[in-house]
């Protein structure tokens, strides 16, 4: 997680580690004294059913899953389940709080997860988690400034220089601007004919996409796959692949063309790797 934070609680790697490492920043910040995991899971999936829209109410949280909302609430329920973005989104709801994420993968700036406000909020409470991508164990702990005491005004401080471009993970209505995630040089790639977090996957129907040669073959990008893969859009000006959820709620792909790249252009092996992804 680099020099600035440190690991204040490793939970165990049960598939209930991010529910377990919030319960401890709650714990923390005094937010729930008396949650356990469970619990906090159980409040969880009660609070999407009950809220199943974004925070404006602009968009259904259907089109951030790749199953039927029912389907993944019932399997989100179960104990084991690996928590998600769309979790760490009502945990903000529920406790009037905001999450910063720290991915072990260097690729990704901290990502800001607020139901309420686009920026970085001084008057909340700031919980900070850290995440290992797939190649690591898909694992989530929870961590605090290395610096500090863990001072909400220390977290402040911090944050408000980690977060000098705004980064929006708040499913409420966003700009393209918005959505650009900067660190140092390390900025988030931007398309501006994609989806925002207030809209659905863009998957424009062309009546010819153009030709990609690959070696002796021209070949093309097809329309079948978004009922295959509804999750997917195409960027007509990149003429390329993008996972929808994924670029909102960024997840460590090992396809990270599909969510901060250029997208996938490889339209030979597209079934291959949106399978694959799909699975992931």
């Amino acid at each position: 997680m680099g020099d600035d934070f440190r690991v204040r609680y490793n939970p165990p790697m049960d598939g209930n580690c991010q529910f377990h490492a919030v319960v401890d920043q709650l714990h923390m910040f005094n937010l729930d004294s008396n949650a356990s995991h469970n619990e906090l899971r159980s409040k969880v999936v009660e609070q999407l059913r009950d809220n199943p829209n974004t925070s404006d109410g602009s968009c259904s949280l259907q089109y951030f899953v790749t199953t039927d909302f029912s389907s993944y609430l019932q399997k989100m329920s179960e104990n084991g389940e690996f928590g998600d973005n769309i979790t760490l989104k009502a945990v903000c709801e529920l406790y009037n709080t905001q999450i910063v994420v720290v991915s072990s993968n260097t690729n990704f700036s901290p990502l800001l997860v607020s139901s309420s406000n686009r920026y970085y909020n001084t008057d909340k409470s700031c919980l900070i988690l850290g995440h290992f991508d797939e190649s690591k164990g898909e694992h989530y702990v929870s961590l605090e400034l290395s610096a500090s005491s863990g001072s909400k005004q220390a977290i402040d401080e911090y944050m408000s220089v980690i977060f000098n471009i705004p980064v929006v993970l708040n499913l409420q209505s966003s700009t393209t601007e918005d959505q650009q995630l900067s660190r140092g040089n390390n900025p988030r790639t931007v398309v501006g004919d994609l989806g925002t977090s207030d809209s659905r996957p863009v998957q424009p129907k062309l009546q010819q996409f153009p030709m990609t040669k690959f070696g002796t073959q021209n070949r093309l990008f097809s329309v079948k796959f978004y009922n295959e893969y509804p999750f997917i859009e195409y960027s007509i000006a990149n003429n390329a692949v993008f996972c929808f959820p994924c670029r909102v709620f960024p997840c460590g792909s090992e396809y990270t063309a599909l969510t901060t790249g250029d997208g996938i252009q490889d339209w030979k092996n597209l079934a291959y790797k949106l399978r694959k992804h799909a699975s992931s």
